[in-house]
């Protein structure tokens, strides 16, 4: 096992400095900088996930403090060295030292594993690293014997079950997949008292959702329920297509259907003893198959099957161990997954600054519109431009003093939030239906709102263009003008920045900011 360990020990390293070099270089994109609203209003639940992310930029940032994206993503690049190195114990659970070195290999090779869930600021990171802590003490539970140890594992199990939830809400299938697995195969263990203490642990450390939501008319039970509630009964097989697709793309293509003809090939020719066998597949298959059934019906995100299809992947390591006896350090399909992702990485990061291309450049109110890469780059260049109209208008009497910011919806105003408001200490707010604004809702209560009298600056993008709505040009005296800033890249404009200003403000937007 040495060897290996090592051997993992130094691909964790190079990993994480690769990461914090690229976090060096690369703006916070859409999601990320959402997820600093959390951190700017310590709750016990939020309205799109649980609190576990908040806490874990917090913890990182020195409270926020450290301002720059090293700081603000090391927590959840550290996290992904930890899932590298569960990845190693779970496969050596699974196999030997070995197949928990390709399993390491495999997780560093999905788009998922090494960096939405190991690299952005996102609430996979801590889902994934308790889901996989999970895996690992199940089968650490299933070798135990003595009494004591496994009350130890049972608590250890519910919390890490109750952190998974207090990740993301699709952390409670960890137990759906515990569930089936003692259905299967380990009925005796629902004799076991540690077993509901276990479950106890997980409802108690889960528990502040459900009071959160008591408190808030459901608001979060209620987006989630939307999010898959099926309007339209007609099968859309094109949906399921997409999802698939998509699901291949986020985890490497190589390491999906690697996955796949792994858990074919270990069940063909018993690769695996049949208990671990049922334990991948009862905790694979909750998540999956879920997730699949809706996707027949409504839209979903490829990554909500994250923590499933990184388990399949130990199919593929137990495959390719099996296949290579005399240990090939990196089997050719493994540098060839490897490298698939690290092209694609350095490729999506070399076309954030040097792409000589505009999408829809004839068209300037969606200039930009598709182009991915403009989410990491350009806001703090239009930052410092929008710092010099603001002094710029206050000083000739234009605008008055403290004008505030506004958006209408979480992206960009999570971006004003952080780089101009943060930065600047302008006062911001962002205005719309709940759907539209989520967290921005308890956060504008937290903030001065707009007084009587007050002027505004309303501030789009053209990738994603959303004009001043009815309700937002009504509760002010008059639209004097838009100013445009572009956002250039190799000589071509990729992107202009509206900004709208809006005078005096009547009334008719309360403290919350939410219209409907």
């Amino acid at each position: 096992m040495k060897p290996f360990q090592k051997k993992v020990g130094y691909l964790i390293a190079g990993v994480v400095f690769s990461k914090l070099l690229l976090s060096a270089v690369l703006q916070l994109g859409n999601d990320e900088v959402y997820y600093l609203t959390y951190a700017q209003q310590l709750q016990w639940n939020y309205f799109d996930h649980p609190p576990l992310t908040a806490l874990v930029i917090k913890c990182f940032s020195a409270n926020l403090l450290l301002r720059h994206e090293v700081f603000l993503r090391s927590g959840f690049i550290a996290i992904g060295g930890m899932q590298i190195w569960l990845m190693f114990m779970i496969g050596r659970k699974l196999g030997d030292a070995y197949t928990g070195w390709i399993a390491a290999l495999l997780f560093t090779a999905s788009v998922y594993g090494s960096m939405i869930s190991g690299f952005m600021i996102m609430p996979d990171a801590p889902l994934l690293l308790f889901w996989l802590s999970g895996i690992l003490l199940v089968l650490h539970l299933d070798a135990c014997t003595e009494r004591r140890r496994r009350h130890g594992l049972w608590l250890l199990f519910g919390l890490a079950g109750g952190l998974a939830v207090m990740s993301k809400v699709s952390g409670v299938l960890l137990w759906a997949g515990l569930g089936c697995y003692m259905l299967c195969c380990r009925s005796a263990w629902f004799k076991e008292p540690g077993m509901y203490l276990s479950l106890l642990v997980t409802a108690v450390i889960a528990a502040p959702i459900v009071f959160w939501n008591l408190n808030n008319g459901g608001a979060g039970i209620g987006y989630h329920a939307d999010r898959v509630a099926i309007h339209h009964f007609p099968v859309r097989a094109d949906r399921f297509l997409r999802e698939v697709l998509g699901e291949m793309a986020y985890n490497n293509p190589i390491c999906y259907i690697l996955g796949f003809a792994g858990a074919v090939c270990c069940c063909k020719n018993r690769l695996l003893p049949r208990k671990r066998l049922l334990l991948l597949f009862c905790f694979i298959a909750p998540l999956l198959l879920l997730v699949w059934f809706f996707s027949w019906f409504r839209e979903v995100l490829p990554h909500w099957t994250g923590p499933s299809c990184v388990l399949l992947s130990f199919f593929g390591a137990v495959y390719i161990a099996h296949r290579y006896r005399e240990k090939v350090l990196w089997p050719r399909v493994v540098k060839w997954a490897g490298a698939l992702t690290v092209a694609g990485v350095l490729l999506i990061t070399a076309a954030s600054f040097f792409l000589p291309v505009a999408f829809h450049p004839k068209e300037a109110l969606r200039t930009g519109k598709g182009d991915l890469t403009l989410d990491f780059t350009g806001w703090k260049a239009f930052a410092r431009h929008f710092d010099a109209v603001y002094r710029r208008d206050i000083a000739r009497g234009v605008m008055k003093p403290s004008a505030f910011i506004l958006s209408d919806y979480w992206f960009p105003a999570a971006h004003m939030n952080w780089y101009l408001s943060g930065k600047y200490h302008y006062p911001f707010m962002a205005i719309g239906p709940l759907r539209d604004i989520h967290q921005f809702a308890w956060l504008n209560r937290q903030r001065p709102g707009l007084k009587a009298g007050a002027d505004a600056y309303y501030i789009t993008v053209s990738n994603y263009y959303r004009k001043p709505g009815d309700r937002l040009i009504r509760s002010f005296d008059r639209v004097e003008g838009t100013e445009t800033i572009p956002q250039v890249r190799m000589g071509q404009v990729v992107r202009y920045f509206y900004i709208t200003r809006l005078r005096h403000y009547k009334d008719g937007i309360g403290p919350s900011g939410v219209t409907d």
